[in-house]
């Protein structure tokens, strides 16, 4: 993949199956909001910045430079994860942070149209959907359990 431009059509139906298949949720915060001001791990800045210098400078170029600087100067320099170019991110050995992180890359900056963009935003807010009512969900079991602990 390396140095490779993906085709669009192949690019949103690889991103849509990915944020399918991982349920990533819908990122409320612009990236550079996202990157600023969370507490992420400086392995996950280095998983990142590893996968897109393996996409190939192609991507790299799209990314904002402020973006870029705070990926590439916040990344942990003594660990350097390995990506293999032919194996899909979700088999990659990465974090679900960097996985977002990259999801985050990409809906800011690789999106060749707003059609595209606003289809990945529709799957962001039905996985989000599906997080909050997973919660509710286990909530209201905790609620139960607690009710009948309290009856016996």
């Amino acid at each position: 993949m390396q140095g490779q431009k993906l085709k669009t059509k192949e690019t949103i139906e690889y991103f849509t199956k990915l944020y399918k298949i991982l349920n990533l949720r819908n990122p409320i915060l612009q990236t550079v909001e996202v990157l600023r001001f969370m507490d992420i791990d400086k392995k996950v800045f280095s998983e990142a910045y590893n996968v897109v210098k393996a996409m190939g400078e192609y991507y790299v170029s799209r990314i904002e430079p402020d973006i870029w600087g705070i990926i590439e100067n916040n990344r942990d320099f003594n660990y350097s994860p390995v990506i293999d170019e032919n194996k899909p991110l979700r088999e990659q050995n990465v974090s679900y942070e960097t996985i977002e992180m990259i999801a985050f890359l990409y809906r800011d900056y690789w999106c060749d149209s707003e059609e595209e963009k606003a289809s990945l935003i529709r799957i962001f807010e039905e996985n989000e959907r599906k997080w909050k009512e997973k919660i509710e969900n286990t909530k209201s079991m905790r609620k139960k359990i607690k009710l009948l602990k309290t009856k016996h």
